[in-house]
């Protein structure tokens, strides 16, 4: 990385994203996507959405703004290509609606030739991670000796998903929770459903030896809008909060199977 130029006053700078779309096979090519303003106030975001090109699942566009954005910054980098995907992933979505086809994206790289600035988007959802109690080998050996994995499968499923989906981290991690409760914990002869739930989390609370906190109840205040259509604006280090207590529950659920089996 370069020098950061002096900006001026009436400096654009215009940040060239990359990405793909896949499965790759599929050669996807989409043009004539309008140029368009774009606005997030909620992230400080504002700009002109343009060039946006797919051609053989190959993706590109810009956004072009007055302001500086890096990591450091508000908005960040991260944060501006979280917004960028979710709008290309709206492309996306309604060319498969209409077509009832299953694409995704993801978005790579991005450049700005004004800031001189490149940067590789990381793959990981949380960047604090600390090593795990429990490594690839153990898990997989433990899941492995369970005779029913679709409860287990799912709540994986859900955490990849809360990485990959930021509006929506914290109603995936929840889900991920809440699958491994309904399928070891809850008393199904409990017809009421509040109940059921209620004697499920103390149950699994005190079987795993890990009850709610601070970052449960913050999950709690996203995932509940997230159910309900409404996507609060949720920063880098509350998702990151919520994936790492959802980790540490599924952790010490795993744990909990493996003395059980």
């Amino acid at each position: 990385m370069g020098s950061t130029p002096t900006p001026s006053a009436n400096m654009v700078y215009s940040y060239k994203f990359k990405g793909l779309v896949y499965p790759e096979r599929v050669n996807f090519t989409l043009k004539g996507i309008p140029n368009f303003e774009i606005e997030k106030p909620d992230f400080n975001i504002s700009g002109s959405f343009e060039d946006f090109v797919i051609e053989n699942c190959k993706l590109s566009l810009s956004f072009k703004t007055d302001k500086e954005i890096n990591q450091e910054t508000n908005p960040n980098i991260e944060t501006l290509k979280n917004f960028i995907e979710t709008i290309c992933r709206t492309f996306i979505d309604s060319y498969c609606f209409v077509n009832s086809y299953n694409y995704d994206l993801t978005i790579d790289s991005v450049i700005c030739k004004e800031l001189k600035f490149e940067y590789q988007f990381p793959i990981m959802g949380e960047f604090g991670l600390k090593k795990n109690s429990l490594n690839f080998e153990d898990v997989i050996n433990i899941i492995l000796s369970v005779g029913d994995i679709t409860s287990i499968s799912a709540s994986l499923a859900d955490f990849r998903r809360s990485i990959k989906y930021p509006d929506t981290t914290a109603a995936y991690c929840l889900r991920a929770i809440e699958t491994l409760r309904r399928a070891y914990f809850d008393d199904v002869s409990i017809k009421d459903d509040n109940k059921r739930d209620k004697s499920g989390w103390i149950k699994m609370a005190k079987e795993i030896r890990i009850g709610s906190d601070s970052s449960y109840t913050k999950m709690q205040s996203f995932a509940k809008p997230n159910r309900h259509g409404v996507y609060p604006a949720i920063t880098y280090k509350e998702r990151e909060e919520i994936m790492t207590y959802t980790r540490k529950v599924i952790n010490a659920f795993i744990i909990w199977l493996n003395n059980k089996i």
